[in-house]
């Protein structure tokens, strides 16, 4: 909130300055400090506070700042008691936050976790939160593959229907985040011939794998692939290749 935007630019050039392991530095969600293209040169990404439209905003950041994007809070995940266990006035369940932090990621940015009792003061660490099996699944699922040669496609999936990311036409992942959660169903526009693809579904929630065999996905008669997520959670996590 600082409003001299060159005191701050003084400052990390200061920093950059004393650094000898050139550690990355940024600002804390301050967009107005991106207006000079000099003030931009001056940070290595952009770090955000975005509570809401977390793949949106994210896809449009990347547009417009050019470098990574990064969003530190969006959400902060309540004690053992529910949700009213907090430390900060503001709580979210972990199965929602996970789906948040698997928006963010499909707009090829990049997400954080909080937990009430470790974000600001470690208070107790003694309970281990099921947020942390959650971020582990997501970490482990996206660094097996190479990630940052994905980019958000929005051609490919019916929009409120599912969220898409390519590498050219050999992978896909494909979330089915902004939706109507109680549907179980998603719907490919993509000009892809799905039946030479094989991959597998994954619950964001245990890394249970269903395995997609080569030539079982057709397309109706509409030219529409339904896809069918195989999980009583109805989301999942859809891996694609040729």
């Amino acid at each position: 909130n600082e409003p001299d935007k060159d005191y701050l630019l003084n400052r990390l050039s200061f920093i950059r300055s004393l650094d000898a392991y050139r550690h990355m530095v940024t600002t804390h969600d301050d967009p107005g400090y991106f207006t000079s293209e000099t003030r931009r040169k001056s940070v290595d990404f952009f770090t955000a506070q975005q509570h809401t439209n977390f793949f949106y905003s994210a896809l449009a950041a990347r547009e417009w700042y050019k470098m990574p994007y990064f969003n530190s809070e969006f959400g902060y995940e309540h004690g053992q008691g529910g949700i009213d266990d907090v430390t900060y006035q503001v709580s979210t369940p972990p199965e929602e936050f996970i789906q948040r932090a698997y928006e963010v990621v499909m707009a090829g940015a990049y997400p954080a976790y909080y937990y009430t009792y470790t974000a600001w003061d470690v208070i107790d660490y003694r309970y281990e939160p099921p947020g942390y099996r959650y971020f582990k699944i997501l970490y482990d699922f996206f660094t097996s593959l190479e990630w940052w040669k994905f980019e958000p496609s929005l051609e490919m999936a019916q929009p409120n229907s599912a969220l898409c990311m390519t590498r050219g036409e050999d992978e896909l992942i494909i979330y089915p985040g902004i939706r109507d959660r109680d549907r179980a169903g998603i719907f490919m526009t993509g000009p892809l011939a799905y039946e030479e693809y094989h991959g597998f579904w994954m619950d964001i929630f245990n890394g249970e794998r269903v395995d997609v065999k080569k030539g079982s996905l057709q397309r109706n008669p509409k030219g529409l692939m339904n896809l069918t997520i195989p999980f009583p959670s109805k989301t999942g996590v859809l891996y694609l290749r040729k």
